[in-house]
């Protein structure tokens, strides 16, 4: 999901893109509003995995989302998500959405690139308010050749899916390399880590990783082909969300 949205900032402007991470210059003469440009992306795909997890049942309903951003000339940037969704276990959600807020740019000379943004996750269902959080993004990258690699530090802002009390933590490391001719390889290792409280406002961490190539065939589409897995606790994951998988995601930018 958020890797999408950092997506979309390559769309609407100059970009070098790790695993979502972005880091562009808008150098253009003319804007379409109030010193900005407007872009878009849509995408289908087997499933939607977010740190390991799916996000549409192991793929038990379709996976479409979509997004519509503004980036102004100065990097600042705001827009809106949405996508189905699917838990096994809380039936009545069917889908995800939210608005994020952000503002990329370089690190003076040192070479390295920043993207920071706030998101706010709602969950559209019977049972809707019982999840909405927030988190903040902190993305730091640097370009080495055909070579991009992204550090990712996400905390969160509220309680962490509604659990009262819970903190998170999501620290990523992605690589991503571009071998020309629209084609990309990357690879993310990362963990969702959370405050230890006890009872009921606990939750177990977990560590994550997936590996994929990618095909640009260019006026915008894209085809993505990963695998994902974790080492979430069999015991707690009755569903199988954090199980492994395999994703196939097409994509379109505007």
């Amino acid at each position: 999901m958020i890797n999408n949205i950092l997506k979309s900032a390559s769309i609407l402007t100059i970009a070098a893109a790790s695993l979502g991470v972005t880091t562009a210059s808008a150098n253009t003469e003319e804007h379409d509003f109030l010193g900005g440009d407007f872009s878009g992306w849509v995408s289908a795909g087997t499933d939607r995995v977010f740190r390991g997890e799916s996000e549409t049942d192991d793929g038990k309903v379709p996976s479409f989302q979509g997004m519509y951003t503004w980036t102004h000339e100065s990097g600042f940037y705001a827009g809106y998500w949405a996508g189905t969704n699917k838990f096994g276990t809380v039936p009545s959600v069917y889908a995800e959405s939210g608005p994020y807020i952000g503002k990329f740019g370089a690190i003076g000379d040192t070479g390295f690139n920043y993207n920071i943004f706030a998101f706010q996750y709602y969950y559209h269902g019977e049972t809707k308010e019982a999840f909405d959080y927030a988190e903040l993004w902190i993305n730091v990258s640097r370009q080495f050749g055909d070579f991009n690699l992204n550090l990712e530090v996400t905390p969160t802002l509220s309680d962490w899916f509604g659990i009262k009390g819970l903190d998170g933590l999501n620290v990523a490391l992605t690589g991503k390399y571009d071998a020309g001719d629209g084609w990309g390889f990357s690879g993310t290792y990362g963990k969702q880590d959370f405050s230890k409280t006890s009872g009921a406002n606990s939750f177990p961490d977990w560590n994550f990783w997936d590996v994929g190539v990618n095909k640009n065939f260019g006026n915008g589409w894209d085809i993505d082909v990963r695998y994902h897995d974790t080492d979430f606790e069999k015991s707690a994951d009755p569903a199988g969300a954090w199980d492994s998988k395999f994703v196939v995601n097409i994509s379109r930018s505007f």
